[in-house]
């Protein structure tokens, strides 16, 4: 796998995809494989079955459990995202999730800046079709006519 990213073997990518679920499992996590399920296969079709799609409190909180869990937990980020309002995360993903895939969703942090849950919105859950850009950083809606 070490050679993959200079690889322009189409076989050598499909391979590495297909072996995904069975790297995820093998990861340290019990919950991993469950919330990255979710994340792949649910949480897309729940987004586009909303007019406009938008991602609920829950969703965020849980994408914010699935991203840490694949990296380093820090239960103060979980803290921070469940303390959104439902509407400010409804109306802010609402309005970012169309631009999301290109500029970067209307999402503003708490702490310190980072592209982690940004990206993984913007992947909007679409299964392994984007690379997922990890960072510890954890948004929240920005207030309408708030500075950056």
């Amino acid at each position: 796998m070490g050679t993959l990213w200079q690889s322009t073997s189409l076989a050598a990518w499909k391979a590495a995809l297909a072996s995904y679920d069975a790297v995820i499992a093998r990861q340290e996590s019990a919950k991993l494989p469950d919330r990255d399920r979710w994340y792949h296969e649910t949480l897309p079709g729940a987004i586009a079955a909303r007019r406009p799609p938008h991602v609920t409190l829950p969703e965020l909180v849980k994408l914010t459990e699935w991203k840490m869990t694949r990296g380093k937990w820090r239960a103060r980020n979980r803290v921070l995202v469940q303390g959104n309002s439902a509407e400010a995360v409804k109306a802010a993903t609402a309005a970012g999730l169309p631009r999301c895939r290109t500029h970067g969703a209307d999402l503003d942090h708490r702490r310190a800046r980072g592209r982690g849950p940004r990206d993984g919105l913007r992947g909007g859950g679409r299964r392994r079709a984007e690379t997922y850009r990890s960072s510890m950083n954890w948004w929240r809606p920005r207030s309408p006519g708030s500075a950056r």
